[in-house]
């Protein structure tokens, strides 16, 4: 998160653009993290891209407003980017995209009711972790949480196609 914030405290200073590039130069961080940060920034409405230059813009409405930040067209894309990322074995991006749709509102409340148990063991897994700092390190615990998360996301992608 404080990545997060860094990146879009940068954004509100360049308001003529920047490149992903020059972000992951700036602070210090890989190019591909940058494209994460900057990713997560739009998907809450924080930011855009436009022409390989990404600007800030003013953060989306909290509340029933919320839900309509992501048009057809942006969610059939942001769908394909979790569905591609998943056949790559970037399971962990694509947790994160789900997650923020998810979060957005954009599943039914019948998936999330049938997925309940999936989502409980994997808070219980990671609060394991977060309380037992060592566990981190345990590959069978996170090789667990990998595949609960991918399991989320197919469920996910299946809701969605």
């Amino acid at each position: 998160m404080e990545n997060l914030d860094k990146v879009d405290r940068l954004l509100r200073q360049i308001p003529s653009g920047i490149r992903a590039v020059e972000v992951a130069k700036k602070l210090g961080i890989s190019r591909s993290g940058a494209y994460d940060y900057l990713n997560t920034l739009e998907a809450r409405g924080k930011a855009r891209n436009e022409h390989g230059l990404w600007y800030h813009t003013d953060p989306v409405q909290s509340g029933p407003a919320q839900r309509g930040w992501l048009g057809d067209t942006e969610f059939y894309a942001e769908v394909s980017r979790i569905r591609e990322d998943h056949v790559n074995g970037r399971i962990e991006r694509a947790y994160r995209r789900t997650k923020l749709l998810i979060e957005a509102g954009k599943v039914s409340k019948g998936l999330l009711e049938k997925n309940r148990q999936l989502l409980r063991t994997l808070r219980a897994e990671e609060e394991a972790i977060a309380k037992y700092s060592i566990e981190q390190y345990n590959p069978d615990r996170r090789r667990r949480i990998l595949r609960l998360k991918a399991a989320i996301v197919d469920q996910a992608l299946k809701h969605w196609s």
